[in-house]
């Protein structure tokens, strides 16, 4: 069985049952494009190698300070952004730099398990809202709400849903944080990865010091293996974070900034194709009528499996064993009753594991 709430570790319990096709990684199938590539290998050839200062390169905070107020109308300037060892790092500084031992902080569940992992790694108390079940509402959230709660963390889009919270929701959030004085961590990975004209999230400038986003180069700039992120925050703030920069990485790999730097003038045409797999996948899921919600942003399914009577650890055994498809327990993500689909590998490999998916559903269901 597959016991360790890490995708990577699921991947490998995945390997040892001869899986072949795996919608498991949150890695989109594309090349970095070669001008980040090259940007990169033009700073090693100009001896681009050595220090940076500890916040990151200025040139490359102004280039996001830019970005953050023309997509956000929120001000900072380049003392209120650190350039981090990835969004895993930006995450991680973020609950250190608020919370202590067995101080609490509300996730909306399903929630990526990083968070928990933080969490419990500092005996910091993770507190559930469960808004597939909840209305995201005043009341709902501040019923969780205790003296030793420290902060809220969201992730819009939604990482495994793909939910984009709204206007309303965001009301919400603002109103909590104001009135009960916490913070809030924005986990802004999937920023960019959004369909249908919708809106991310409104400014939150009457909170900005409240407030920490945390951002990823990843996943927009096809940058998972270069492992770089980035945080802003007030300069209430931003001194902690720096100290916990300082002690855990001192400063970033200095070319790779140099390819971010070029990453800001990539475009986004990948999400035209990113949308055809989305709408595919949903239709397929649609026929074997697992009445699947359709992504918002991001590029997951959470696929409901409630009505097998199943839990999602013994559903992703047998699909991987059975069919050699693997998903992601939605267990993982705090949701029993729900498995992780993603659906940005290559074409021939999304059909072809739906194909096997849709066997192993109609023999579940005794057809």
């Amino acid at each position: 069985m597959i016991l360790n709430n890490s995708i990577q570790k699921n991947n490998e319990v995945l390997k040892k049952w001869g899986c072949k096709y795996y919608l498991t990684l949150g890695e989109p199938v594309i090349n970095t494009p070669d001008k980040i590539k090259k940007a990169c290998i033009k700073a090693l050839l100009l001896n681009k190698t050595f220090y940076t200062d500890l916040q990151g390169l200025p040139h490359l905070r102004s280039k996001i300070k830019n970005k953050t107020y023309a997509k956000y109308q929120i001000a900072y300037s380049n003392e209120e952004i650190i350039i981090t060892n990835s969004s895993t790092h930006a995450l991680y500084i973020a609950i250190n730099a608020i919370a202590k031992k067995d101080d609490e902080i509300i996730l909306f569940s399903p929630a990526y398990p990083l968070y928990k992992n933080i969490l419990q790694n500092k005996n910091i108390n993770p507190i559930y809202f469960f808004y597939l079940e909840n209305k995201i509402s005043i009341e709902n959230i501040e019923k969780l709400i205790t003296n030793k709660t420290k902060a809220i963390i969201i992730n819009s889009p939604n990482n495994p849903l793909g939910y984009i919270l709204n206007d309303d929701d965001w009301m919400v959030i603002k109103t909590i944080i104001l009135k009960y004085n916490i913070y809030l961590i924005v986990d802004a990975c999937y920023e960019e990865i959004i369909f249908d004209n919708q809106n991310h999230f409104k400014a939150l400038n009457p909170i900005k010091d409240k407030l920490i986003m945390c951002h990823s180069f990843s996943k927009t700039y096809q940058m998972t293996g270069w492992r770089l992120g980035y945080i802003l925050a007030s300069n209430n703030l931003i001194e902690p974070l720096r100290e916990l920069q300082k002690i855990t990485i001192a400063s970033c790999n200095s070319f790779v900034q140099y390819g971010a730097l070029e990453a800001f003038n990539s475009n986004l045409s990948f999400l035209k194709q990113f949308d055809l797999k989305r709408r595919y996948t949903f239709n397929r899921l649609t026929k074997m009528q697992l009445n699947p919600i359709m992504p918002q942003g991001g590029f997951y399914f959470f696929i409901n499996i409630k009505p097998f009577n199943i839990k999602s650890v013994d559903f992703c055994e047998q699909l991987a064993q059975l069919k050699k498809v693997g998903l992601v327990p939605g267990i993982f993500f705090n949701e029993d009753d729900y498995v992780r689909l993603t659906f940005t590998v290559a074409i021939d490999t999304l059909i072809k594991a739906l194909d096997l998916l849709e066997s192993f559903i109609n023999e579940k269901r005794g057809y």
